[in-house]
């Protein structure tokens, strides 16, 4: 079964706490959703609402957004979209963004005159409008392949390049203003009449002030080009008729002789339509009034005519770009269309909702004038919900780490108390089954189930310890309580013998005293191996030569053992002789005893470096199994037959007092079958 610890498990409990916040954040995901449709319902309960209420509001509302499909001029309805923030005027066309395809084309202008007819038109311009709360602004890119300059002591304003602004003022007067070319730089601009010579004085009709021609409020920035130049211009909306806001622009070219007229004029209306203005998309007051009582209340706002001038601006963001795309969205053409609902939802690039636009008409008795657009930012509708939201799901989150921290370090610490308890068990018992401690350590007085644990696993080794002690002082027992009947027994069999000596030779008498003396030896055996693995583990060694302790050794051997002759090199260990003795007698005693009748027991010593082996090889039967740990096993003997007492002793006795010396006893029987060889391998 595979291995699954405690602190796996608790890491995959843990885990399904993760599940909280996903719960959490597909329950956002409703609630988004719910809000995005509430919003976009009450958009258009506003849109309705605001409809309703220019309505109701502003008798003029049909002549403020007026847009005569029928009418040429409004063909040519110029448009100035709002802008935030002002244009800067220095000749370079990087504000204009939404618009830079009307400036750099050259179609906003039509041929009013040309020198020579049979000559391509060289002339052209493209056109561009914005306007703030408080000024109208311009952008003019001309095409002009020879810019003629006027001179500093010229008087007329015409014998040099030139435009001309025509537009109704505030009390429906036409007035014209002339922008001559004087080099790059700031604009300079004058009054002039029907005649565009000369610069002419303007007197107000009511008050009869007399204003300067060459203050005509108008600021602005001349620049050349390659092509030709640049004009960016601004002038204070209040000079502009509220009610019917009107601007004509003409681009005046003069040539190299400018006494003989103009090479060629281009204005921004056709030629049969000269004596007319083009309409101007600017907010209208009235309506832009109201529309600013609600700009923070929306994102954007916007009142459009149905031939899509906007006449109304406000909100709490700017226009993306100046060209604003709000009257080309679907909502916008359904709502003219007076389409049940208009609302339309947009999407950014990665397909999250950005924008949500609601329309409706604005309609007086039947007619469709306009459309009142509202566009809000689906992040602002979400905002206060989101921040909540993010912060619960924060807190939430913050507490699922946190909780799964402390179960984490919680397992860790478990599972150290349970290695702990596991390692320190492990020492309890040495590799023969016998227990070294009784006591346990780990978490011992930690009032858990690992401390039951621990303190349970302490009472069963105590209790351990108990039997086996008993077992150990059995072989003590037994010979102390077998010894006084046996010597009882053997005594009266010496007396039995000397008071009737004819018994001496009595075939039962014999078999008495030979089972009297294999108790015996039983007993001294069993008590010899018992005494031994205690005393050994408090005997202490010293350090001596163990070629010279084998030199004297074996020489006692005699037949049938052969010692292979090997150098006295100095191989010090750390030993005890009597206990080396007993070692070589154990297993030459078993060699011996299994060596056939004319074989012999060869003795090799091999050195090298860092270890001594000695092989003791015989030519006795092989081996049922090489494995060392079952022919060392107590109580444990391979002799079927025999008279001599064994009693399996003798190979485990060898391997206590090896591993005391930290040798390492082998057996293996020889290739060709013809012996066994046990080997002690000693290290330096």
């Amino acid at each position: 079964m595979p291995r699954f610890g405690i602190k796996a498990q608790i890491t995959l409990l843990s885990l399904g706490l993760l599940s909280i916040p996903w719960f959490a954040w597909s329950y956002w995901q409703e609630i988004q959703q719910a809000a995005i449709t509430t919003q976009g319902r009450v958009q258009l309960i506003e849109t309705k609402a605001i409809a309703t209420s220019l309505v109701a509001t502003q008798e003029n509302i049909a002549e403020l957004l007026a847009a005569d499909d029928n009418s040429l001029v409004e063909k040519h309805a110029l448009s100035a979209p709002s802008v935030a923030a002002p244009i800067r005027l220095d000749g370079n066309l990087g504000d204009w963004n939404g618009q830079q395809k009307l400036l750099t084309s050259f179609e906003s202008s039509f041929s009013i005159w040309q020198s020579d007819p049979e000559l391509p038109a060289e002339s052209a311009f493209g056109l561009a409008l914005a306007q703030t709360q408080r000024y109208l602004y311009v952008a003019l890119n001309v095409r002009d392949n020879v810019i003629q300059e006027r001179q500093a002591n010229h008087l007329r304003l015409d014998y040099n390049d030139h435009v001309q602004l025509t537009y109704q003022d505030t009390l429906g007067a036409i007035k014209r203003v002339l922008i001559p070319a004087q080099g790059e730089g700031n604009l300079a601009s004058y009054f002039t009449d029907f005649d565009w010579k000369y610069g002419v004085d303007n007197t107000h009709p009511i008050s009869g002030e007399l204003t300067p021609s060459h203050q005509t409020g108008i600021q602005g920035f001349w620049r050349n080009t390659e092509q030709g130049y640049v004009i960016e211009l601004r002038m204070p909306t209040t000079k502009l008729n509220a009610l019917d806001p009107r601007l004509h622009i003409a681009v005046v070219d003069v040539d190299e002789k400018p006494t003989l007229g103009p090479s060629a004029i281009v204005a921004s209306l056709p030629k049969q339509l000269a004596s007319e203005l083009n309409p101007l998309g600017l907010h209208a007051r009235e309506l832009q009034r109201v529309i600013e009582q609600l700009k923070t209340t929306y994102a954007r706002l916007w009142v459009f005519d149905r031939k899509g001038r906007e006449w109304a601006y406000g909100g709490r963001e700017a226009h993306d770009s100046i060209q604003p795309l709000a009257f080309d969205t679907q909502c916008v053409q359904d709502a003219l269309l007076v389409k049940d609902s208009p609302l339309q939802y947009v999407s950014n690039l990665n397909g999250e909702l950005e924008r949500i636009i609601a329309c409706h008409p604005i309609i007086e008795q039947g007619r469709v004038l306009g459309v009142v657009v509202i566009d809000e930012s689906a992040k602002h509708v979400l905002g206060k919900e989101e921040d909540k939201i993010q912060a619960i799901a924060t807190r939430l989150a913050l507490a699922v780490i946190g909780v799964v921290s402390v179960f984490f370090a919680y397992a860790v610490l478990l599972a150290r108390r349970i290695a702990r308890l596991n390692n320190e068990s492990k020492t309890t018992v040495d590799q023969h089954g016998r227990i070294e401690i009784t006591q346990l350590e780990a978490s011992k007085d930690v009032p858990d189930e690992i401390g039951d644990l621990s303190r349970t696993m302490t009472a069963l080794l105590q209790k351990q310890q108990s039997y086996t002690d008993f077992l150990e002082r059995i072989p003590q027992t037994l010979r102390h309580e077998i010894a006084n009947p046996l010597n009882k027994l053997k005594t009266s069999l010496e007396l039995l013998q000397e008071t009737r000596p004819e018994l001496s030779n009595d075939r039962y008498i014999k078999r008495l005293s030979a089972g009297t003396d294999q108790i015996n030896q039983i007993t001294t055996h069993l008590t010899e191996a018992a005494s031994l693995e205690g005393a050994i583990q408090s005997e202490r060694l010293a350090k001596m030569d163990l070629n010279q302790f084998l030199q004297g050794y074996f020489e006692s051997w005699k037949e049938p053992v052969k010692v292979q002759p090997f150098a006295p090199v100095l191989f010090e260990i750390l030993g005890d002789t009597s206990r080396l003795e007993q070692l070589f007698d154990k297993l030459m005693d078993n060699a011996t005893s299994f060596c056939s009748k004319d074989g012999a027991v060869l003795i090799t010593v091999k050195q090298e470096k860092h270890f001594l082996q000695v092989d003791i090889t015989n030519d006795g039967p092989p081996l049922a199994t090489e494995n060392i740990a079952q022919l060392c096993a107590p109580m444990s003997t391979n002799r079927s037959s025999g008279g001599a007492i064994h009693l399996g002793l003798g190979l485990h006795v060898a391997k206590l007092i090896a591993e005391k010396h930290q040798a390492n006893i082998l057996a293996k029987n020889r290739h060709d079958g013809s012996g066994v060889t046990f080997s002690v391998l000693f290290k330096c």
